[in-house]
């Protein structure tokens, strides 16, 4: 809550990673083993309204998609990694550029 609490006051948030998915690994493939599909690190993305994320899997996917983006706190991602003894930048899914 310390973090939400930090944000509210501060009324800014800083974005530490940003990864894209230009294939889908669950999404239509009910009963089938997931995908290998990387999640790519990015400097920046482009937000097309209307369109979504310029190089992510959703980008112009329907019309008026509803899609969306995850946000979570540092410590957050910090603690996922931890627990899955993940080095935070190393994971073999994750390509950077």
């Amino acid at each position: 809550m310390e973090t939400f609490e930090r944000i509210v006051a501060t009324r800014s948030v800083n974005v530490h990673r940003l990864y894209l998915a230009q294939g889908h690994c669950f999404f239509g493939r009910h009963g089938q083993p997931a995908a290998e599909n990387p999640i790519t690190e990015v400097a920046a993305v482009d937000c097309v309204t209307g369109r979504g994320l310029r190089g992510d899997r959703f980008f112009d996917y329907k019309e008026n998609y509803k899609g969306q983006v995850t946000f979570f706190a540092w410590e957050t991602y910090e603690a996922i990694c931890r627990e899955l003894a993940v080095e935070t930048s190393r994971h073999p899914r994750f390509a950077a550029m």
